[in-house]
């Protein structure tokens, strides 16, 4: 499982002409925008309402308002247990293969740089170039 950044990138255009900015009321976009925050760091939120009103503080006034923001959710694409924002998801994935290409990176680096073993029998005329 890899470690999530917590943080994410904020893309105010995006955002400011995003359909679901739209639809959705003022109080509905501070749910949304506080799901999505959670879907990032937890890496998808729990489908259970109640859990989530509990979560974010919320009382029984807002219950449709989460009921609309979690609208724009979608079922996790790795469990079905949790939602996941497209967006967000896509995000995640992207972070995911950085951090792999990274690594790959870093290993041949490391690799590089690791001690060779000598080799058996070698003299030392052998070192030289001439």
């Amino acid at each position: 499982m890899i470690e999530f950044k917590h943080y994410c990138p904020w893309f105010v255009r995006d955002w400011l002409t995003s359909d679901a900015r739209a639809r959705l009321t003022l109080p509905q976009r501070a749910i949304y925008l506080e799901l999505i925050g959670l879907a990032h760091l937890e890496n998808g939120i729990a489908s259970d309402a109640q859990v989530l009103a509990g979560k974010l503080g919320l009382s029984a006034e807002h219950a449709a308002d989460l009921q609309a923001a979690l609208q724009e959710f979608e079922v996790h694409p790795e469990d079905d247990d949790k939602l996941m924002h497209p967006r967000t998801w896509a995000m995640i994935e992207e972070q995911r293969q950085r951090i792999s290409a990274a690594n790959t990176r870093w290993s041949k680096t490391k690799a590089k740089s690791a001690p060779q073993p000598a080799l058996a029998n070698k003299t030392e005329d052998e070192d030289s170039p001439f």
